[in-house]
C-alpha cells in the first residue's frame, strides 16, 4: 500500500497525460513497478551484482516480468555482454551512479538508453 501511495504521489505531480517515453519509473521493488506500469513505462533496477551470475539474474528478471521496459543497473556492473543480454530481449537499459566523466563516457560508449543522474 505504501508503494502504491508513492506511485500515486508521483503520478499526481505530472502535468497532463503521459503519451510518450518521457516518464519512466525505476525501482528495486517489483510490486511498485507492477502498480506503476498502469501509468507509465517501468524499468527494474537490476539484481544486485554478484560473481558470475549477475547477467543470468538480470536476464531472469526481464524474462520473468515481460511488462518491464528494461533494466537499470549500476554503471560498474555494465559491460558489452550485459548490453547484449538486455538488447537480445528487446529491452532498454539505463544506468545509475555515473559520477565521473569516465563513467559517463563508458555509459555512452556502451550505448545505454538513459542515465538517471
Amino acid at each position: 500500500m505504501r508503494q502504491e501511495l508513492k506511485v500515486r504521489k508521483i503520478r499526481s505531480a505530472w502535468w497532463g497525460p503521459v503519451t510518450d517515453d518521457r516518464i519512466i519509473i525505476s525501482s528495486f521493488n517489483l510490486d511498485s513497478l507492477v502498480y506503476a506500469h498502469r501509468f507509465c513505462r517501468t524499468v527494474s533496477a537490476g539484481a544486485e551484482p554478484g560473481a558470475g551470475t549477475f547477467r543470468a539474474r538480470c536476464a531472469a528478471r526481464v524474462d520473468g516480468q515481460p511488462f518491464l521496459y528494461g533494466l537499470c543497473v549500476d554503471i560498474s556492473t555494465l559491460d558489452s555482454d550485459m548490453m547484449k543480454v538486455v538488447r537480445d530481449r528487446g529491452k532498454r537499459i539505463a544506468v545509475y551512479t555515473c559520477d565521473t566523466d569516465g563513467e559517463i563516457a563508458r555509459a555512452l560508449t556502451l550505448g545505454v538508453d538513459c542515465d538517471d543522474q
